[in-house]
């Protein structure tokens, strides 16, 4: 009996002088958070403190940061969003969890997802018709789908850890039609055309063009 007392005090001793033994994971990571509501940048002006931002100018040597946010969500909407943006930016350490869309980046380019953990999402992380994006040394855990890249050009992932997701990785690449390629070639031939079509046009309903001497018109008498 006295074994079990002895070994029992030594347990609560050990858990008072080190703080993190019997914590959960997810305790000690949200300690690390600080809370914020949901974050929407539409255009480049939108990134400033309000909406997230703690550093940077946007640039490729200073770019935006979005860093340290836990945004918990009940199954709505999306908690971190990034649309029609032209600068830098990095979200750093973040922590997402319940929402539709966890991080969504849209027509933008330059951006990167870095060090984040993003949780029970239908989407994890969205990037689509964007370029130059990357998404690195993340954690993607209980999601319907971990990442989902559409029509994005030159979109990197490295290092990414994927938890019990439905499905990890959804990817559609542009074809040959919504593609650089196919919009020159589509142009080429259709500039042409419309030039041709314009020449029959014109040929067909211009007024015709009397050829040769034309008898002198006939005056009316004036006064009877």
């Amino acid at each position: 009996m006295n074994t079990a007392y002895a070994i029992v005090a030594a347990v609560m001793l050990l858990a008072v002088l080190w703080p993190g033994l019997g914590s959960t994971t997810e305790t000690a990571s949200s300690a690390a958070y600080t809370p914020h509501a949901p974050i929407g940048i539409n255009e480049n002006y939108e990134f400033n403190s309000t909406n997230g931002i703690v550093s940077g100018s946007g640039t490729r040597s200073d770019p935006y940061i979005i860093e340290g946010w836990e945004i918990l969500l009940n199954e709505t909407g999306t908690a971190i969003s990034v649309y029609d943006t032209t600068v830098d930016f990095i979200i750093r350490n973040v922590h997402v969890k319940g929402a539709i869309i966890g991080i969504s980046i849209y027509n933008a380019t330059d951006g990167k997802v870095d060090e984040s953990l993003v949780e029970s999402c239908s989407a994890g992380i969205r990037i689509s018709y964007s370029s130059d994006c990357r998404i690195e040394d993340s954690t993607l855990v209980d999601n319907g789908i971990g990442i989902v890249l559409l029509y994005s050009e030159d979109t990197k992932l490295d290092d990414i850890t994927y938890i019990n997701n439905d499905r990890n990785l959804y990817k559609k690449e542009r074809d040959w039609i919504t593609g650089t390629l196919g919009t020159t070639v589509c142009v080429a031939i259709l500039i042409p055309l419309a030039i041709i079509v314009a020449l029959l046009v014109y040929f067909r309903f211009r007024p015709p063009k009397e050829f040769g001497p034309q008898p002198p018109k006939e005056e009316t008498p004036k006064g009877g």
